[in-house]
């Protein structure tokens, strides 16, 4: 289990949108492996993650793109306003890797 803070909103990915027609929304990054897709066919990516094991890997793994500014990594749950600040979520507990 893991309490998320909940951060960021589309309008922080706004700045980026501008109705671009390469723009690519992964909901979910997980280990990257749409987003990885993506970027390679040419497009522009949002990504939203809220496990931040996996934000921390995939801001390594696409350094490169995000500096270029073609990715944008959203950090949080999506949920209700009616949440809260915070939300929990559950992991699978056998990892991430499956």
């Amino acid at each position: 289990m893991i309490e998320q803070p909940l951060r960021g909103s589309v309008s922080e990915a706004d700045h980026m949108t501008g109705l671009k027609p390469n723009l690519i929304y992964d909901v979910g990054l997980h280990r990257g492996e749409d987003t990885d897709f993506y970027l390679k066919k040419g497009f522009d990516v949002v990504a939203l993650e809220a496990n931040p094991e996996l934000i921390a890997q995939c801001k390594l793994r696409f350094q490169d793109a995000i500096a270029h500014g073609r990715l944008r990594i959203i950090e949080g749950a999506i949920a209700p306003t009616s949440a809260g600040e915070k939300v929990t979520f559950y992991r699978n507990p056998r990892g991430d890797s499956e």
